[in-house]
């Protein structure tokens, strides 16, 4: 199996309204490399500083879950936390 690639050069930033415990959920997508990182902004290794663009802020959480299954039925590839240590 090959191994997924990460790019944050690449990156496109979906989040969505922050909690009034100060977290967000959020997609994060490698568009040249077709990986993606979803999950909570607490809970995650991944930097959201980092992304290259971001494209939509204070969405829905259920737009953001949507999002994620726009880009798995288009075939890209879900990272996990182990797939960044």
């Amino acid at each position: 199996m090959k191994t997924p690639k990460f790019d944050y050069n690449n990156t496109e930033l979906y989040t969505a309204k922050y909690s009034i415990n100060g977290y967000c959920l959020f997609i994060m997508v490698d568009i040249e490399n077709e990986t993606f990182v979803f999950g909570q902004s607490n809970s995650t290794v991944v930097s959201l500083h980092r992304a290259e663009y971001r494209v939509l802020e204070n969405t829905t959480q259920k737009h953001i879950k949507e999002l994620r299954d726009r880009y798995l039925q288009r075939g890209y590839t879900q990272l996990t936390t182990k797939d960044f240590i």
